[in-house]
């Protein structure tokens, strides 16, 4: 995993400034290996917590959390993948 280019993200998004709202642009040519591999892995991570076991402790609740947030990535994904396809054949 390349740290600085994660890092690089996290800068361009503003993490270090947790309570602004101010919109960001984001250099999808320089940051989109960065971005996919987070959000995939995010993806990733999201989908195993929907398999909890059940007979487990707040599993339902840590499943119905985890399709909250999968959701969202599940429909984000593709249409950045098909931008950075498009970036790359230009």
């Amino acid at each position: 995993m390349d740290f600085d280019a994660h890092r690089a993200l996290l800068d361009a998004i503003g993490w270090s400034k947790p309570d602004s709202d101010d919109a960001v642009q984001i250099d999808l040519e320089q940051h989109k290996w960065a971005l996919l591999t987070t959000l995939a892995r995010r993806l990733a991570v999201e989908h195993d917590l929907m398999q909890s076991d059940q007979h487990m402790p707040g599993a339902e609740q840590q499943r119905e959390t985890a399709m909250r947030f999968a959701r969202p990535l599940e429909g984000f994904l593709p249409t950045l993948r098909a931008r950075v396809k498009q970036i790359g054949d230009q």
